[in-house]
C-alpha cells in the first residue's frame, strides 16, 4: 500500500507483485484526512479480499477454504 499527500487530500493505492491480479477494482481512494486504523483495513481488505486470494491460491491444489478455516 501506498499513501501520497497532495494539496487538500491524500491518495491511497494498493498493489500486487502479480501486476493487479489478485486486487478487486478498487485499488485506490483518497480522503483529506489520514484514515483510521478501521478505514486503512477496510480499504486494504476491498481491494485485495484475502479469502479470495487464498481461494485462488490453494483451490487448485486440493485445499477447501472452509476447511481450512474450521481447523
Amino acid at each position: 500500500m501506498y499513501a501520497r499527500r497532495g494539496k487538500n487530500r491524500i491518495s491511497y493505492r494498493v498493489v500486487d507483485e502479480y501486476g493487479g491480479d489478485t486486487l478487486s477494482d478498487k485499488m485506490t481512494r483518497t480522503s483529506r484526512r489520514p484514515l483510521t486504523v478501521g478505514e486503512l483495513e477496510t480499504f486494504f481488505n476491498e481491494a485485495w479480499p484475502l479469502f479470495d486470494v487464498l481461494e485462488m491460491t490453494f483451490g487448485d491444489d486440493g485445499f477447501d477454504l472452509d476447511q481450512m478455516l474450521a481447523s
